[in-house]
């Protein structure tokens, strides 16, 4: 609200749609991950593998049409599709595994467990020995439950 308010008092247009976007990926960002990404480094970088997401998984694929036939996929892999959605999931998975690797730093650890965050509650979920969850499943569960 009160980047709103500078922006309306400085009479330059307002993008709400950007905000309101900004606003819930940094709502997301704080439950899911338990870091509060401002504008910076962080936010940009952030933003830009939520935006390469979003891209990536509206992108029409040929062989998604066709899924049977082998040669479909070489369309793809020919138009650089492949290649994109490669990509996309190299640097998510590395950003998540970023996020793993600082809630496993004793370093880092949360005083009261009301602080703790989904990554902290699925790590003590593998600790406890509750599931059998490896990072891989911490990965995909952090995919589903911030996208």
């Amino acid at each position: 609200m009160k980047k709103i308010h500078e922006l309306a008092l400085s009479s330059k247009k307002v993008n709400v749609s950007e905000i309101t976007k900004n606003v819930m990926q940094a709502i997301v960002m704080r439950v899911g991950f338990g870091k509060s990404y401002e504008d910076g480094h962080e936010w940009k970088r952030v933003s830009r593998l939520i935006g390469q997401l979003q891209a990536t998984i509206t992108t029409f694929f040929i062989s998604d049409l066709w899924p049977g036939l082998p040669f479909v996929g070489l369309i793809d892999k020919l138009m650089g599709k492949m290649d994109l959605l490669e990509k996309c999931f190299r640097d998510l998975d590395s950003f998540y595994q970023e996020l793993i690797d600082e809630h496993l730093d004793p370093q880092n650890s949360k005083p009261h467990e009301e602080d703790q965050d989904i990554i902290d509650i699925l790590i003590q979920l593998k600790k406890d020995q509750s599931f059998e969850l490896t990072s891989d499943h911490l990965k995909a569960i952090l995919a589903v439950t911030t996208m």
